[in-house]
């Protein structure tokens, strides 16, 4: 066979090429296994929070609520409803947030570098006092009307009195309950007193 050195070189190219290619993946694969294979970190302790108010339910009329509470790491980064909050050097934190009619969900996340982070949701309702109209002396269609009106549940009490049909005149509230001026809640029930004479 006759040698070509033309083609020996060829050859002694593509090998040194794919002795590189080999070479870099070799080292590319041991970065990757020894990254993999390195020293494991201990796992993360996690931020502690605790809270102090509200509790979780609290009902209030209120239209703000204050949260406060105390987070560990004190340099830890407290969010509530999404703000910042900064604590203190004992790692004392507080925040005043409004509050929308119903229930409000208030989340507070605490975090920290090379800390797993600490998260809780906190229930508050506020609930909207109404005030009960007056109706007595109304006729009950008008009275009714009121009440609903206001948000109010009705429930209507009428007189017993078999010979009442006979008076010639038109029913009218003689007595509710609650009164009218009180605050109630919303959808609460207001008992009606209906007749022709009022006791």
């Amino acid at each position: 066979m006759t040698f070509c050195p033309a083609h020996a070189a060829t050859v002694s190219v593509v090998r040194a090429r794919v002795l590189l290619v080999r070479t870099v993946i070799a080292g590319v694969v041991a970065v990757f296994l020894s990254a993999c294979g390195g020293t494991a970190h201990p796992a993360a302790a996690p931020v502690k929070l605790r809270l102090g108010t509200p509790t979780d339910g609290t009902r209030t009329e209120a239209s703000t609520e204050r949260v406060s509470g105390v987070v560990s790491p004190r340099t830890a980064r407290v969010l509530i409803v999404g703000e910042a909050v900064k604590p203190d050097t004992r790692g004392d934190f507080s925040t005043t947030i409004a509050l929308a009619p119903g229930t409000n969900l208030i989340d507070v996340i605490a975090s920290a570098p090379h800390a797993r982070p600490a998260m809780t949701t906190l229930r508050v309702v506020r609930y909207v006092l109404v005030t009960v109209p007056t109706v007595t002396g109304e006729t009950p269609t008008a009275a009714a009307a009121a009440i609903r009106s206001a948000g109010l549940k009705l429930q209507l009490h009428e007189d017993k009195n078999p010979f009442s049909f006979l008076l010639p005149f038109p029913k009218h509230v003689c007595s509710q309950s609650p009164s009218g001026g009180d605050r109630v809640a919303p959808n609460s029930t207001v008992t009606l007193g209906v007749g022709k004479v009022c006791s």
